[in-house]
């Protein structure tokens, strides 16, 4: 038996919708010592990774009472899939007829397989797809597409483009037969990975990194992340030293926020960060409630701090209100530089209501329960500094009042004041120097209705009953339209009078008797730069503002709404031991 003529292998022809398989179909054509062979015939086809010797990679596919026909057989042969792996395969053959028990007859030589138009659309000549165990693995380093041939970029190596028309869905499930499962879709590199998955116990949709869930979205419709227990729409909790939450603009000048819904009438909150500073306010632009800044300045109240803490009031509401229930102080302000000169506290209102109340509320018999203290340990420093801009006779930089007999300010030190000090009355204080456990020395302030400087002295005249008085250096530069007054010390001096008047800050007396004593006394009205600039009308009407107003309003038996300076703390009801 010889074997005349072989056709190539062919894989089968798959039906529609239907997996083609790893069987193909071989025919082949059979003459005996010259003769067409017909009849039942044994059939035994091999599968060998060589044309000569080599190993055989599969096993045998045996056809017992095959039909042949004029010489002409087809039979399908399936060695499944393992022997296809991208590697050359010879098909070796062995016949005998089909009533025969005894050995086969060896056809030679073996048969090259080669690739049918099906097998050359699944693995082509450049063999790029293999199989690794039980599953086949692609060895493209180039694009691999389903139904589309072309990347959408250079970056793309593996799509999908799906026949979906208008708003119709159209994608891909990774699926598992098990409820409980957790189908992912992942990402690797050499070191890292991270994926995506369903946790079919709960529904949860999660996103792992290396080996941490890092975002959960719960199939209520919660969002974690940092947790898997979401308790709200969002919740994000922080791991160590993480960062609870962070938002960024996605370009220069747009501005990241967070913005908060109640869904009721009230107003919306929002979490803006912008360029230098962040907010916290009511709407998305405006009516800012909370201002940091990237200098680290805190403004309540307004966008614009220029202070560590900047508070601006435009209602009658306090300020600040600062108390404890201890033994500490509600609240310290400390410049701690000597070479500071700015503010450790500023507080600005444009209300009537006071920008800062200080109020011990105690009582005893201590000497001093501060209600407001200024401290300063450094050589220019300032313990309280009070500031004004108004023009109005009610603005006032500091304000100290009194309902009693008590200090409405007390200075303990020397007092310096660079500009004008207007008083009702002005006193000097001292313990009485003859009992001075037992009382005070009080006098009152010599008036005028400018500013005047007084110069006395004694002076003893000379044999001719006269004298030079001698002044300093600076007296005519100081003052201007001198008055003088002379007494004689003694006896009477009828003819004693001034012979010369002040020049290059001299004067003469005459007319006095030789030897004699005499007090003399001269005035002059201030001409330096900063009386010049200070000079008062004697009468001054007051303002439209001030008029049916009082600086002491008792006085005039008028009530307490009728004083002018109103501003600032209100006045306290009188109690037992106050």
């Amino acid at each position: 038996m010889a074997l005349i003529a072989l056709c190539g292998a062919v894989s089968a022809p798959a039906a529609a919708q239907v997996s083609v398989g790893t069987g193909f179909s071989y025919q082949g054509f059979l003459r005996l010592e010259g003769d067409l062979v017909n009849g039942a015939t044994d059939l035994r086809f091999r599968l060998f990774d060589s044309d000569v010797g080599g190993s055989q990679v599969s096993a045998s596919v045996d056809i017992h009472d095959h039909p042949v026909a004029n010489g002409v057989f087809t039979a399908y042969l399936d060695f499944g899939a393992s022997p296809w792996n991208g590697h050359a395969r010879w098909l070796d053959i062995q016949v005998r007829p089909g009533d025969a028990v005894g050995a086969y007859h060896q056809l030679t030589p073996r048969q090259l397989i080669t690739a049918a138009p099906l097998a050359l659309y699944a693995l082509n000549a450049a063999s790029l797809w293999e199989q690794v165990g039980s599953g086949i693995a692609n060895a493209n380093n180039g694009f691999v597409g389903i139904n589309r041939s072309n990347p959408i970029d250079a970056t793309e190596y593996f799509g999908v483009q799906i026949p979906a028309t208008g708003s119709n869905f159209g994608g891909m499930y990774v699926r598992a037969t098990s409820s409980d499962a957790r189908p992912y879709y992942g990402y690797s590199t050499n070191t890292r990975t991270a994926l995506t998955y369903l946790n079919g116990a709960n529904g949860d949709w999660r996103v792992r990194v290396g080996t941490s869930d890092r975002l959960t979205i719960s199939d209520a419709g919660n969002v974690g992340i940092g947790t898997t227990n979401p308790q709200s729409i969002l919740h994000v909790q922080g791991n160590g030293g993480a960062l609870g939450l962070w938002g960024s603009g996605a370009a220069p000048g747009v501005v990241p926020m967070l913005h908060f819904r109640n869904g009721l009438t009230f107003n919306d909150w929002v979490l803006r960060h912008e360029e230098s500073s962040f907010h916290i306010a009511t709407e998305t632009s405006g009516n800012e409630k909370l201002t940091i800044t990237d200098f680290g300045r805190v403004g309540i109240g307004t966008n614009a701090p220029n202070a560590k803490l900047h508070v601006i009031n435009a209602t009658a509401e306090t300020v600040i209100h600062a108390a404890t229930t201890g033994l500490g102080p509600a609240g310290v302000f400390n410049i701690a530089s000597t070479s500071n000169a700015n503010a450790a506290l500023s507080a600005t209102t444009i209300g009537p209501g006071p920008a800062i109340i200080g109020d011990t509320g105690a009582d005893g018999s201590n000497d001093y329960i501060p209600g407001v203290a200024g401290i300063t340990t450094g050589n220019n420093g300032i313990g309280v500094f009070g500031y004004t801009t108004g023009v109005g006779g009610a603005a006032v930089g500091v304000l100290g009042r009194t309902d009693g007999q008590g200090w409405a300010g007390f200075f303990e030190g020397n007092v310096g004041v660079a500009g004008t000090m207007a008083a009702n009355t002005k006193q000097f204080v001292i313990d009485h120097p003859a009992k001075p456990a037992e009382a005070y020395l009080v006098h009152g302030c010599v008036e005028s209705d400018d500013y005047r400087n007084l110069y006395d002295g004694v002076v003893t005249l000379d044999g001719e009953g006269r004298a030079v008085v001698d002044l300093p250096p600076w007296f005519e530069v100081l003052n201007a339209d001198f008055r003088y007054q002379l007494t004689a010390v003694g006896a009477a001096m009828p003819g004693l009078h001034v012979a010369n008047e002040i020049k290059q800050a001299r004067f003469t007396i005459a007319g006095g008797a030789p030897g004699a004593r005499v007090s003399w006394q001269v005035t002059g009205r201030r001409i330096d730069p900063a009386a010049t600039a200070a000079r008062f009308d004697v009468v001054r009407p007051k303002t439209p503002a001030e008029r049916g107003r009082y600086l002491n309003p008792e006085l005039y038996d008028r009530p307490e709404s009728e004083r002018l300076l109103r501003s600032g703390p209100p006045r306290r009801e009188p109690t037992a031991g106050r």
